[in-house]
């Protein structure tokens, strides 16, 4: 491992040596052994396809059919967005805000700046266009609450399956899988791997 600069221990505010790690390798404090840096978690390509691939599920999302409701002799359908402005006319709006919040706009957004920065790494690597976008998704992350929605939806969906017949749309699974791939991002879009792909893409012929 090689020194480049000094950093500060997050746990004892220790000042460290700044260390480049390799594959499998963790960077640690010497005085309390907080974990301070590690290699990038897979391929920057490896990122840079799932976040292509969740921008095309939240436009399918946010574009077709959640489910539909069959009663009797009548059918009704609704989008996310749709459902939410169903709570706006019905004064519920103040769920009506968070439904558009965290399950339309955060999770669109979140995925837009993770594959955003991804591009910015992979084709221009400059920490100028690196970091605000970073700074911003730190913020962000806490309001994307697709999995929270789902688990709603679920329980709503089991209290009246037997009092009307249920059709899972595209946008349904779509959010499913926005879920996983949500997941998957999050676990390789964070600081230290960002700024080792950058690095490695600055250093490169």
């Amino acid at each position: 491992m090689s020194g480049s600069g000094v950093t500060l221990c997050h746990d004892c505010d220790a000042v460290c040596e700044q260390l480049s790690v390799g594959p499998g390798e963790i960077g640690r404090c010497p005085r309390c052994r907080a974990s301070l840096i590690e290699a990038p978690r897979g391929q920057l390509d490896t990122a840079l396809a799932l976040g292509l691939t969740g921008c095309v599920l939240v436009v399918v999302l946010n574009a077709f059919p959640l489910l539909s409701l069959k009663f009797q002799s009548a059918e009704r359908e609704t989008t996310l967005v749709g459902a939410a402005l169903d709570m706006w006319h019905h004064d519920m709006r103040l769920v009506a805000l968070l439904v558009l919040v965290t399950t339309v706009v955060a999770p669109a957004v979140q995925i837009g700046l993770q594959t955003y920065l991804l591009w910015q790494v992979r084709t221009q690597p400059d920490w100028r266009a690196v970091s605000p976008p970073l700074r911003w998704l730190h913020h962000l992350r806490p309001w994307s609450m697709a999995e929270v929605f789902m688990l709603g939806l679920l329980v709503s969906l089991v209290k009246v399956r037997d009092l009307a017949d249920i059709v899972l749309g595209p946008a349904f699974w779509s959010c499913v899988a926005v879920i996983f791939i949500g997941a998957a991002l999050n676990a390789r879009v964070d600081a230290d791997s960002v700024w080792a792909w950058h690095r490695d893409r600055a250093d490169a012929p």
